[in-house]
């Protein structure tokens, strides 16, 4: 087996392990602390509807990848556990109704990962997979934006878990890492591993590139949080 492609198998099987459980540090403070501080809930919003649409691809498929759909639908799960708990500990108004529309979109989708797993329903088109590839890769890349953005409008940083960022960004390394080699191995013509054509390594790679920045910038806040809180806390004293 091409070196290439063990690197790959590893870096792949490190991502699918680590993507799900990802949640669970931030699940586990929000939980303990029943605060929610600054979190953005855009943030985790954007990331359910990018963790959606993986989902769905992950299904929409001729031969569904069982790996793929039980990491998407263990992280959904997490996912839609911490929206749960952040609407309940900030006693949004909006509580009892957002749980709702959690719960109903929640067994919808897995009502239709039952189905084509049992090959009920079969369904599988390029255009459609190609959307929901670009739908998913774009909203985990800036999910973490509105979280940058509401830490410099607040001035502060609270209730954000430093582990979980951290496991985050070493997602987005990982699948970084992963779609390279993927092209790497399309381009030399590899037929080992799993490789992608030119186009689709340059739209995967840029996707993934502002994925690992954007996760960066802010694991790097979150590091030097009281810096990061004191130069901003000044900062709002000369205005």
């Amino acid at each position: 087996m091409h070196s290439l492609v063990i690197i790959q198998n590893i870096v792949g099987f490190i991502a699918l392990i680590i993507t799900p459980f990802s949640t669970l540090p931030q699940l586990y403070k929000t939980f303990r602390e029943k605060k929610v501080g600054t979190i953005s809930f855009s943030t985790f919003w954007i990331l359910w509807i990018g963790l959606i649409s993986w989902f769905f691809y992950s299904i929409f498929q001729n031969e569904t990848s069982i790996f793929l759909f039980l990491s998407s639908f263990l992280d959904l799960s997490l996912l839609s556990s911490l929206l749960f708990l952040l609407y309940k500990y900030s006693k949004n108004k909006h509580y009892i109704s957002m749980t709702i529309f959690l719960v109903t979109i929640y067994f919808f989708i897995v009502t239709i990962g039952i189905l084509k797993i049992n090959k009920i329903v079969e369904f599988s088109n390029s255009i459609i997979n190609s959307i929901l590839i670009n739908i998913g890769s774009f909203c985990i890349a800036f999910a973490s934006l509105p979280q940058i953005i509401k830490i410099f409008w607040k001035k502060e940083i609270k209730g954000i878990s430093l582990f979980y960022k951290s496991l985050v960004f070493l997602v987005e390394l990982s699948w970084f890492i992963y779609w390279l080699i993927a092209g790497l191995l399309g381009i030399w013509d590899i037929n080992e591993g799993v490789s992608v054509p030119l186009h689709e390594m340059i739209q995967l790679m840029i996707w993934a590139s502002l994925a690992v920045f954007i996760n960066l910038l802010l694991l790097l806040i979150l590091i030097f949080k009281n810096w990061v809180t004191a130069f901003l806390n000044r900062q709002k004293t000369k205005f």
